[in-house]
């Protein structure tokens, strides 16, 4: 199972949580699309922990 699908079937399951995308790749539409919709972000590998601390923080108070 490939990262999409991975995010597929958790917000299936999960449809309110929240992710973080993490890829050595640059973006697609389809990932673009995701992005848009404010459920995910995303960052880009290699990262250092500041950023993932970062990103994980934004999601938290995106909740409130």
């Amino acid at each position: 199972m490939g990262g999409r699908e991975l995010y597929r079937a958790v917000r299936q399951r999960y449809p309110l949580i929240k992710m973080i995308l993490i890829t050595g790749y640059p973006l697609g539409g389809d990932t673009q699309e995701l992005l848009d919709t404010g459920i995910a972000t995303w960052i880009q590998k290699p990262f250092v922990s500041d950023a993932l601390v970062e990103k994980v923080a934004g999601l938290l108070a995106d909740g409130r």
